[in-house]
């Protein structure tokens, strides 16, 4: 998938051909110039403009043909509903939700009827909030699209303010990691963090069969990792079971330092042995990394079992399919507001032998 940024050439151009596309400027099934006149047409090299194509291939907007060249897609666009799924200040590279969220905009998941264009402001970018501002009026105005998927877990309040002012019908997917907002009216979709902490905790003493677990956690301050720990914390309390938790500091996850990030995972593992926490068996979340930790482990010869929670597969398709009956409601009534919490379905294994 290409990563897209509000000021890039390749960027310029895809914007210019969609937007003659799914107006109908360029008809369905016409032939596009070849990759030499558009690149001569927007002064810019062929491989801005071949960059551009696959932009829009990825979007089904056109389609190429082996020695015929570039056509519009022969779909009429202009009855289905095209949806634009946005994502700000993501980590390519690590943002395992995303790529995930991604799924459902290509087969086999990708129902008809639907379009999409995807847009992503990596975290390192360094996007003000006028740039945040500039990038919602690009996509409210000028994308021609009927609805907003935002998976944006840094949003502030007034950053969600904004986004309810356009005049493009939004969903937020995923949590934000600051909390709900209850005071304000908006469209999310979000798996119910809690309810996949009793999961987890529930599989783990079904197969262990134990009275203390230890958590290793990404920090509290994320709303997700807090709820995840308090429905473990729960799940743990009805069961009988002692749970503890070793918390890791805020932006862990994210730090490019991999020397900082070993120091770290040193200190809370040594904390976890100084405290005798290291002898049950172990569950890992709120993004910690399973390489890092068990390395940590090794250094001190704490032999336990460690766990891990994923969702399945159908879990996946039934999170899609909540999302598409969502768009079809929000494009027909974008006042009507709810926030969903999805329970997905989670299976845990265990990550060392």
């Amino acid at each position: 998938m290409a990563l897209l940024t509000v000021t890039s050439k390749k960027d310029q151009v895809a914007d210019f051909l969609r937007e003659q596309l799914l107006s109908g400027k360029i008809e369905p099934g016409a032939k596009l110039l070849s990759v030499r006149a558009l690149a001569k047409e927007f002064s810019v090299s062929t491989m801005i403009i071949v960059d551009a194509l696959d932009i829009l291939e990825e979007e089904l907007l056109i389609t190429r043909e082996p020695g015929r060249g570039v056509f519009s897609s022969k779909h009429n666009l202009k009855h289905s509903l095209g949806i634009c799924l946005f994502a700000y200040q993501v980590r390519p590279q690590r943002d395992l939700y995303f790529t995930n969220l991604v799924r459902m905009t290509q087969p086999p998941f990708l129902h008809e009827g639907f379009s999409f264009n995807i847009r992503m402001i990596p975290e390192n970018s360094n996007v003000t909030y006028q740039h945040f501002l500039q990038e919602l009026t690009k996509i409210d105005k000028y994308m021609d699209v009927d609805c907003l998927l935002m998976n944006v877990p840094f949003l502030n309040k007034q950053q969600i303010t904004a986004c309810m002012k356009l005049n493009t019908p939004v969903i937020f997917i995923g949590d934000f990691s600051a909390g709900l907002y209850p005071e304000l009216p908006y469209n999310q979709i979000a798996g119910d963090c809690a309810w996949l902490g009793q999961s987890v905790i529930r599989q783990v003493a079904e197969l262990e069969q134990c009275r203390e677990l230890t958590v290793y956690s990404g920090s509290l301050e994320h709303y997700f990792n807090r709820n995840f720990y308090d429905g473990a914390l729960n799940e743990a309390k009805q069961l009988g079971i002692e749970l503890r938790l070793i918390e890791f500091p805020r932006g862990i996850t994210s730090s490019s330092a991999e020397s900082e990030q070993w120091t770290i995972y040193q200190d809370k593992v040594k904390a976890a042995v100084d405290k005798g926490w290291h002898k049950c068996p172990a569950i890992i979340s709120g993004g910690i990394s399973d390489e890092l930790l068990l390395n940590a482990f090794s250094g001190y010869d704490i032999d336990v079992a460690v766990y891990d929670g994923k969702e399945c597969e159908k879990s996946f398709e039934q999170f899609f399919e909540t999302i598409y009956a969502r768009i079809e409601t929000v494009v027909n009534n974008p006042k009507d507001y709810k926030k969903i919490r999805f329970k997905s379905k989670i299976n845990v294994k265990k990550i060392n032998s």
